[in-house]
């Protein structure tokens, strides 16, 4: 069978994300800077959209970030909270080189980024699996497009296979899959052809709360054996708590970096072990207070780091969206 046929895959090379960073798609130079330690260096990022306005055919202009600053070291795992139109989708899409900003830069290894490449990978709230392929070839659908030989592929996406708990549903097609297996299947395709940055937009938002805490707990288990450098954007506090080294609270009108606060919870991490801790509840208390101080429009930017020992109580099963309802029901997440 012809893959590369009208209608079907591109041939290796074609993609535009199959040039690495180091040679963007428009073909300019990549302006490399000197090594600090950071895997990604993001610098007064700023982003706007043109929307319809109040007249007929009127238009204005939405801030959506402005001035976001952030560096992330090497296999860090963040988090990523704030209240819906902050913006926490478009900077994801902003790291994937899909969408360019107004102004500002993204380094990856002191590398400007000028697009999309396969140094980065991207799962979504959506599976986006291809219907008529089976699990195993929905894996190595990355590794064809990159044009790993058959018997590679076979092998990595065996390797991915077992790391997602998969083995025995090789030949299972996503029809055939629960939601959570589902997204199993595109971690594993964004795993297997060896990305240096997970970016991970609400992939566990569209599953029940049982399959979540399973899917939170695989994730923290393959991070642990990998050492991907993780962006993880989620509307559940206790789930940036969780999962993070780091927790980035963005303010919102525009989206900007409104704290950072460190979790200093030991790991290797699972979810029954850390939702009783004292520290757990503390970090999930704070990250509550600098969400509802948006209601009076703080937006001075802190840095928080965990005390041991220290306890409060904050309410239980808070999520984000609860306090977006207060602060201002946006629409670009």
């Amino acid at each position: 069978m012809n893959l590369y046929g009208k209608n079907m895959l591109p041939r290796p090379g074609e993609f535009p994300w199959q040039q690495n960073h180091e040679a963007p798609c428009n073909g300019q130079e990549t302006e490399t800077y000197p090594d600090q330690g950071y895997k990604i260096e993001i610098n007064g990022l700023n982003q706007s959209f043109q929307v319809r306005g109040e007249g007929r055919g009127a238009k204005q202009t939405l801030q959506v970030l402005d001035g976001f600053d952030l560096t992330i070291r090497p296999g860090e795992f963040i988090t990523i909270v704030g209240p819906s139109g902050c913006g926490k989708s478009t900077l994801l899409d902003i790291i994937a080189g899909l969408v360019k900003p107004k102004s500002g830069q993204i380094r990856i290894d002191g590398k400007a980024i000028n697009g999309p490449a396969l140094d980065r990978g991207f799962v979504m709230q959506q599976y986006a699996l291809l219907p008529w392929r089976n699990v195993r070839r929905n894996i190595e659908l990355g590794l064809e497009v990159k044009g790993i030989p058959k018997r590679k592929r076979s092998r990595i996406s065996d390797r991915y296979i077992e790391l997602v708990g998969l083995r025995g549903f090789e030949k299972s097609y996503p029809h055939e899959l629960s939601g959570g297996m589902r997204q199993r299947v595109a971690i594993a395709r964004s795993l297997a052809y060896d990305p240096e940055v997970l970016l991970m937009d609400e992939p566990f938002a569209a599953v029940d709360a049982q399959t979540r805490g399973v899917l939170q707990d695989e994730l923290m288990r393959i991070w642990e054996e990998t050492k991907k450098t993780i962006i993880f954007v989620t509307h559940s506090i206790e789930e940036a708590a969780l999962l993070a080294d780091r927790v980035v609270v963005m303010g919102t009108h525009p989206g900007r970096v409104k704290a950072v606060v460190d979790v200093n919870l030991p790991r290797p991490r699972s979810s029954s072990q850390v939702n009783t801790s004292a520290n757990f509840t503390w970090v999930r208390n704070r990250l509550w207070e600098l969400l509802q101080t948006e209601t009076s429009g703080g937006s001075e930017a802190e840095s928080v780091t965990v005390s041991p020992g220290k306890d409060g109580d904050g309410p239980g099963g808070t999520d984000v969206q609860d306090v977006a309802k207060v602060i201002d029901p946006g629409t670009i997440i």
